[in-house]
């Protein structure tokens, strides 16, 4: 899939998202004045595009059975 050009709410989306990647899409929808449907299309386009990576963060210090050698 060709990367999409970024607009001003792909943008802002991003930005939302670097600040907090854990807030609900509806919560970045209204911060962002759009329905929550929309950031969730917004999002899956911009992941299938590879501009965005979805991650899980393990904190090992939590969880010592998965720390490998």
């Amino acid at each position: 899939m060709p990367k999409p050009n970024l607009d001003n709410l792909d943008k802002a989306l991003i930005r939302q998202l670097k600040s907090d990647g854990r807030a609900p899409t509806a919560h970045i929808a209204e911060r962002l004045n759009v329905t929550t449907p929309t950031v969730r299309s917004r999002m899956r386009t911009l992941v299938k595009a590879g501009i965005l990576k979805v991650a899980g963060l393990v904190n090992l210090a939590a969880v010592p059975e998965l720390t490998t050698a």
